[in-house]
């Protein structure tokens, strides 16, 4: 069993190995991350295993719903339809990653519970995020989501399409999968 804990600034180099490995070259930068770090609005969670080796991580961050619906490239209709006023505050789980030989084991669903407990610890109630649908429709994080009480309101087609990123399941350098975006109240 491994531990989760917050990012330091000692663990920058091994995340974006991981990323680098498991998402996309570049994807995240060291000065991005260490930027992570050191903001009080965003939160980067590493899973060790047993051997003290980073595995796996969550990135989120604190928002308004506005502000996090550009970052993400979704558009406001969508929430907005669905209850949620643009002013509201609230986190947005943006990455996770997980090295290939340590899927399947329950590291996702342990980072999600862990992050939901910090949300709360914040004096936040709202998470949204959005997940790569590929292009075969499978959602790889949907399964893990749906157990921990996200809900699905909605689908954004091809949001990552300009941004420079090679994307692992659609085999494109700028990456042709949709998006489902994903949303919890906590109480």
């Amino acid at each position: 069993m491994g531990i989760i804990r917050e990012a330091r600034e000692q663990d920058v180099i091994k995340i974006k190995q991981l990323t680098d490995e498991n998402i996309s070259v570049n994807f995240y930068t060291l000065s991005f991350l260490r930027t992570i770090i050191d903001d009080p609005k965003q939160y980067l969670l590493v899973y060790e295993n047993e051997e003290k080796e980073i595995v796996a991580y969550l990135y989120m961050f604190c928002a308004s719903l506005q502000e996090a619906l550009t970052i993400l490239h979704i558009p406001v209709e969508l929430l907005v339809s669905n209850g949620v006023l643009p002013e509201t505050k609230i986190v947005v789980f943006k990455t996770t990653c997980t090295h290939k030989k340590y899927r399947s084991r329950g590291i996702l669903t342990s980072l999600i519970d862990y992050a939901q407990k910090k949300v709360l610890q914040i004096d936040l109630h709202s998470i949204l995020l959005t997940a790569l649908q590929i292009p075969s429709e499978k959602i790889p994080a949907h399964t893990v989501l749906i157990q921990a009480d996200f809900v699905p309101v909605g689908r954004v087609k091809h949001p990552w399409r300009n941004i420079e990123a090679y994307c692992p399941y659609c085999g494109k350098d700028h990456c042709i999968c949709d998006a489902v975006v994903y949303r919890k109240e906590l109480p």
